[in-house]
């Protein structure tokens, strides 16, 4: 039999849901057969099929054999009741429906879809006008559903009428952020990267350009005039990369900067031990961090009581007490006298410390009276000095009477002022800043293992959820 479709009604579902369009269609029509007259009244088998152009050969949907009811010719179906309508099919306007009764064919030709007016609220817009008011035409720019790309320029207008941003293609891709009329944020696109943010008196106060200065990163900081104040510039080396005002950072916020302490007493000790070390003037430096400490010392030797032989023995020493054995001194010794007065004789002393902790220390000008003396000994105006550094420049070498397990240690033989021999042990205190260095960056590469380790357990744990 001959069997035509006559379309009366099409029409989206009237349940609507808050979030997107109703996934159902109901479609109503008229079946007649050959002579145009309704088909009598029962249940006959049909199928609907969508496709994507009139002609197309094979179907996007399929809703499979349905029983229909006709009464009077007349019937009614629902797309999407029984197979569901992908939430994309109708992403074209080219769509055309296809229906089948019974075992005839497909009636041709195809029902193409058109609009109802719940597709006016789409979830996604064909269409976005450049600006309010204007009508679509062929020089209007706006944004157009391809590749859902941005062809043009896209502003943003507040109710006092003044774009408060602005994508701009043309000019070279900008962005651009403004408040009444004044841009505040430039985002510029480019050869290089480039962002600018102004305040409110309409000044460029800070620059982040990816390569302006000598092939590097910069940033330029500004005050409310616009006058340059701060300048980073990752291209350039030496004085000219970072360029801060004179007056931007005093001795108290530089991280860990040389410092000095010193401390003196202008009266005379006296010394009469022959077998241990006293403290003639003592002085505490505080350390940010680890680092060298050279400390020297200044003052008058006063040797009296004899015309024959006499002197002593002066060092810098962290511990109090102890013998001549326990480090570097200075040996100060006068066979004959020309009386047995008062006889002053100038001395200093130096000796340099590597320390590998922060913290407080104590150094002390030290005085042992010499065991073949045979008059008094005393010190007075005496003087201390403790200074601070950071890193080192060159060799810092010191001499130990002991050995003390530095990479480099040299032995040496050496006779004092007695004819006496003994082993010294010269090192350079360098070796013991690279142990610290060393230290410092096993401890860092162990902190970024561990980032890196919950990291991965957080991603994990992301997963299984």
């Amino acid at each position: 039999m001959k069997i035509s479709i006559v379309a009366l009604l099409f029409i989206l579902a009237t349940s609507i849901c808050a979030d997107e369009i109703p996934a159902l269609i109901n479609y109503q029509g008229r079946v007649t057969d050959a002579t145009g007259a309704p088909l009598a009244d029962g249940t006959y088998t049909m199928v609907f099929r969508i496709y994507a152009s009139s002609g197309a050969p094979s179907p996007i949907w399929n809703s499979g054999k349905q029983d229909i009811a006709v009464s009077g010719g007349l019937f009614t179906y629902t797309l999407g009741s029984s197979v569901p309508l992908p939430h994309n099919i109708f992403d074209n306007l080219q769509r055309y429906l296809g229906i089948q009764v019974e075992s005839d064919p497909e009636i041709t030709p195809r029902t193409q879809f058109t609009t109802v007016p719940y597709t006016y609220w789409a979830l996604k817009a064909d269409t976005a006008l450049f600006a309010k008011g204007l009508t679509e035409s062929a020089d209007a720019e706006y944004l157009r559903n391809t590749s859902d790309t941005l062809i043009g320029s896209l502003a943003f207008y507040g109710g006092s009428g003044n774009a408060g941003g602005i994508f701009m293609y043309p000019e070279s891709a900008y962005l651009l952020l403004s408040t009444d009329g004044y841009i505040k944020v430039h985002l510029d696109g480019t050869d290089d990267g480039r962002l600018q943010l102004a305040n409110n008196n309409d000044y460029v106060t800070t620059v982040l350009d990816a390569d302006h200065y000598a092939n590097g990163g910069g940033l330029q900081l500004f005050d409310n005039t616009g006058t340059s104040r701060i300048n980073l510039r990752a291209g350039t080396s030496g004085n000219n990369s970072v360029i801060l005002p004179d007056d931007a950072i005093d001795g108290d916020e530089i991280l860990d900067e040389p410092g000095i302490a010193a401390n003196s007493s202008p009266s005379y000790v006296s010394v009469t031990s022959t077998s241990e070390m006293i403290d003639i003037v003592t002085v505490d430096i505080t350390i940010p961090a680890p680092g060298y400490v050279s400390v020297e010392s200044h003052a008058v030797v006063n040797l009296q009581g004899t015309t024959g032989s006499n002197g002593g023995y002066l060092r810098i020493d962290r511990n109090e007490g102890g013998t001549i054995g326990d480090g570097e001194y200075v040996f100060l010794y006068y066979f004959a006298f020309a009386s047995a007065g008062e006889n002053y004789i100038p001395a200093s002393v130096v000796r340099n410390y590597y320390l590998s902790t922060a913290g407080t220390y104590t150094f002390r000008l030290e005085a042992q009276l010499s065991g073949f003396s045979a008059g008094v000994m005393s010190v007075g105006h005496s003087y201390i000095t403790a200074k601070y550094y950071p890193t080192s420049y060159g060799t810092v070498s010191a001499v130990s009477d002991v050995p003390q397990g530095i990479p480099g240690e040299e032995e040496l033989v050496i006779t004092n002022e007695q004819g006496e021999s003994s082993t010294v042990y010269k090192v350079d205190l360098r070796e013991l800043e690279l142990q610290v260095k060393q230290a410092k960056i096993e401890t860092q590469e162990a902190y970024i293992k561990q980032l890196e380790l919950e990291r991965q357990l957080e991603d994990a744990k992301r997963g299984n959820n």
